[in-house]
């Protein structure tokens, strides 16, 4: 939507979903050690997977434009969220080295596993040319992050499903990140170059549910940056950064 000649808002909206279903067969053959004459024994292993997902964002942006070509000033907010669920039903099956059934009783498993995240991520950016085929460029940035990962595997023992420790877990990660930059830019004649910097400030936690293993930090880093350019010909150029 425009305002003025000046002044847009764009605002879009995705939503997108899958369903997905898949199927492995993996075969063990077990010889008699050092040699591949003699089939000792063989095992079928069954995989059958769904897959759900979803994906969900919003985008809304703001830009003005001001009297100067290239002069202007832009804003952008962006939600996604998306969900995944998948699980898995697996049978083990134990065969002799005639492929015949062993009284064994086939291996009963089964998987599930729920994915989930959720990012908000503003931005603000400000380009003004200056004199002299320069350029000086600013903005903002902020980014937060929620991820959820809940994974199950179960075994079939007598007729009772049993959560198989060491494979199951709850995961969470949190990640917020705040950030700002700054560069300058000129070019002169074949010459160009741009100098710049960038601080970040990130907080980061994440954790297990059901036992105490967590884990924080938080640090801030700064990221300059340079590049130097000089132009031979229309179609020959050096670039260093």
């Amino acid at each position: 939507y425009n305002i003025t000649p000046k002044d847009a808002i764009t605002l879009a909206f995705l939503y997108k979903v899958a369903n997905e279903d898949n199927s492995a067969d993996i075969e063990y053959f077990d010889y008699t050690p050092n040699s591949k004459a003699n089939l000792e024994a063989y095992t079928l292993r069954t995989d059958r997977e769904f897959e759900d997902e979803s994906n969900l964002e919003y985008n809304l942006a703001y830009k003005k434009t001001f009297h100067v070509p290239e002069h202007n000033l832009t804003m952008d907010w962006r939600f996604r969220e998306s969900t995944e669920t998948e699980g898995s039903d697996l049978v083990e099956t134990f065969f002799n080295g005639n492929y015949e059934i062993l009284s064994i009783a086939p291996l009963l498993q089964r998987s599930g596993n729920t994915e989930g995240e959720k990012s908000w991520v503003g931005t603000l950016d400000y380009v003004r040319p200056m004199i002299g085929k320069a350029k000086f460029e600013t903005g903002l940035r902020a980014s937060f992050r929620e991820v959820t990962n809940d994974y199950l595997v179960e075994e079939n023992n007598g007729g009772l499903w049993e959560s198989l420790e060491g494979f199951s877990n709850n995961f969470l990660y949190d990640e917020n990140i705040l950030a700002a930059y700054m560069q300058f830019g000129q070019e002169l004649d074949a010459f160009s170059y741009q100098l710049g910097g960038r601080v970040e400030h990130t907080d980061l936690a994440t954790s297990f549910i059901g036992d105490a293993n967590t884990n924080q930090q938080t640090y801030t880093n700064f990221f300059p940056s340079a590049a130097l350019s000089y132009k031979f010909s229309e179609k020959d150029a050096f670039q260093l950064s």
